[in-house]
């Protein structure tokens, strides 16, 4: 009887790390640097929108100053994580004058993709953002 629950214990336990790490897919925006916006759905060359794979995960704002507006530093900030290969993809989807970003609606907030593994980020990229801490700011 004891080893029944133990295992199913395991069992649940790797049900959630599974369902933690799950891949999504999201859309990506071309943003320009000068003016928020000035933005577009990136297209591959049959029209069609660019969809990555990755998954969300929050990171902390730091104190930087962006449009003259002062992030504070424990605000929650969210990121699209790609592996290398998208963010390649993603990268070569807009101009250099252009944030590449991930959106899956016209009606999300600003975010940014970032580059990682095993649920971490290694390396963020450039990109208008909102903290979600404090939605109604005009950042």
């Amino acid at each position: 009887m004891i080893n029944i629950k133990i295992a199913s214990l395991s069992l649940i336990s790797n049900l959630f790390v599974i369902s933690a790490a799950a891949l999504q897919n999201t859309y990506i925006v071309c943003a320009s640097k000068n003016d928020r916006s000035n933005w577009y759905w990136a297209l591959n060359n049959n029209r069609e929108y660019i969809k990555v794979t990755g998954y969300h995960l929050y990171g902390r704002c730091g104190d930087t100053f962006l449009n003259r507006f002062i992030i504070p530093r424990n605000s929650q900030l969210l990121f699209f994580v790609l592996d290398r290969q998208s963010v390649h993809l993603a990268k070569s989807a807009c101009p250099s004058d252009f944030y590449f970003q991930p959106a899956e609606s016209i009606t999300d907030i600003w975010y940014r993709f970032a580059e990682g593994e095993n649920n971490g980020i290694t390396k963020t990229f450039d990109g208008h953002i909102k903290c979600l801490t404090d939605l109604n700011s005009k950042l």
